[in-house]
């Protein structure tokens, strides 16, 4: 998985995680990124909105999810 902006001929999804303060959702973008051997960094809280584009191999061909990751305060 590669993050990447994305392109006009690969499909593109957004993907909002929508949730309360601490429940995990900067985590799981970061584990999608980053495989779990390697030490992940310390708990900081998302300010508002952050995106992440990540281009995904699947059996159909590419694709890429904009993942905009939100924290409700």
């Amino acid at each position: 998985m590669e993050e990447k902006p994305p392109t006009k001929d690969t499909p593109q999804f957004k993907v909002v995680l929508l949730g309360e303060l601490g429940t995990g959702k900067t985590t799981w973008v970061r584990r999608i990124k980053r495989p779990e051997d390697q030490p992940q960094p310390a708990y900081i809280t998302t300010a508002v909105v952050a995106v992440t584009y990540l281009r995904l191999h699947t059996s159909r061909g590419d694709i890429i999810l904009d993942i905009w990751d939100t924290g409700n305060h």
